[in-house]
């Protein structure tokens, strides 16, 4: 298991911290392989290679959800529900 820690930022501009445990098995490599195309570490249809030393300092966007706790269903927490791929530039001849 891989445990990874999103710095959000609010629309207010305040920075939260979100805790998501990524599971290293082949079942859930929808999962790793969104983590890696939010940052820009993968393609789409590009065989999966983990970079882990890379993901640090890394930006992408994703969608927050907040969700109520197990054990006491007044606390809610916040959860990383979907990572959205990074879109990259495409560069064309003549243009800037």
């Amino acid at each position: 298991m891989a445990v990874v820690y999103f710095r959000v930022k609010g629309p207010e501009g305040r920075e939260v911290s979100i805790r998501e445990n990524f599971i290293l098995h082949s079942s859930l490599d929808w999962k790793l392989s969104q983590l890696f195309r939010s940052v820009g570490l993968k393609k789409e249809g590009e065989k999966m290679r983990m970079n882990w030393n890379a993901l640090p300092g890394l930006t992408g966007k994703g969608h927050v959800i907040q969700v109520p706790g197990t054990k006491d269903p007044s606390k809610m927490f916040n959860q990383m529900e979907k990572l959205y791929p990074k879109e990259m530039k495409k560069y064309s001849a003549g243009n800037f």
